[in-house]
């Protein structure tokens, strides 16, 4: 479709110079203001994001969030000297657990 356009010669120089800047037509510089103004005028009906490949994403698993805040409650309740060794009666550390004897006395948990 052509259409016919009248501008002020001010306008036609300041086109003109973009044109020559950026080594295109004065016609071509037109359709591309044209072009913007649509595209920025109409309302846009939500963002598009870029949603990262599968392989990116690592699988969730609810177990392991589980036993991580297992381990933190359980660690936050021996700070506190809530577990005790019930030979010597010591309070018991996370490595205690762990190897399944009291640090003190040795006896088995």
């Amino acid at each position: 479709m052509k259409t016919e356009l009248e501008l002020s010669d001010s306008i036609y120089e300041q086109l003109n110079n973009e044109a020559n800047q950026r080594g295109v037509t004065i016609s071509e510089i037109i359709r591309w203001i044209i072009g913007d103004y649509i595209k920025y005028a109409t309302p846009s009906f939500g963002t598009r994001i870029a949603l990262p490949s599968l392989q990116t994403i690592p699988p969730f698993n609810p177990l392991d969030k589980f036993i991580k805040l297992a381990e933190l409650t359980l660690k936050m309740q021996m700070k506190s000297g809530l577990y005790k060794c019930s030979d010597c009666t010591m309070p018991l550390s996370w490595e205690a657990i762990q190897n399944g004897k009291c640090q003190n006395c040795g006896a088995e948990i």
